[in-house]
């Protein structure tokens, strides 16, 4: 006959094992998370750090020596040249302009063209 006491072990020992296995599946989860994270941490540096190539592409001593000097930078434009440059929307309203001349241009050159063909049936 089963007593209570056998059955509180048996219950016991089941929700133990359900614990252990729980804690087992768990710890593997965590494993493989951490795991993961570890090898995408990696990469992400591995693709960070400077190659060989990336060192040899460096500039050196005497490239820097060979870059512009102060009267270069002097004799490179100012701000007030700057200010004096168009803008883009310069640009835009003078290609608008060049358009909208355009289009009266073909206009006219197509009813001089008109003109010029009704002339010439005249004659004939």
């Amino acid at each position: 006959m089963v007593t209570k006491q056998d059955e509180w072990k048996y219950l016991i020992a089941t929700i133990g094992s359900m614990i252990d296995s729980r804690h087992k599946t768990l710890e593997i989860n965590l494993k493989g998370y951490i795991d993961s994270a570890i090898k995408e941490s990696e990469a992400r540096i591995r693709r960070d750090m400077a190659t060989k190539s990336d060192i040899k592409d460096m500039a050196t001593k005497s490239d820097i020596k060979d870059m512009a000097t102060k009267s270069d930078i002097k004799d490179m434009a100012t701000k007030s040249d700057i200010k004096d440059m168009a803008t883009k929307s310069d640009i835009k309203r003078l290609e608008k302009k060049l358009d909208e001349k355009n289009q009266r241009d073909e206009r006219r050159l197509q009813h001089i063209e008109e003109d010029l063909l009704l002339l010439h049936a005249g004659k004939n």
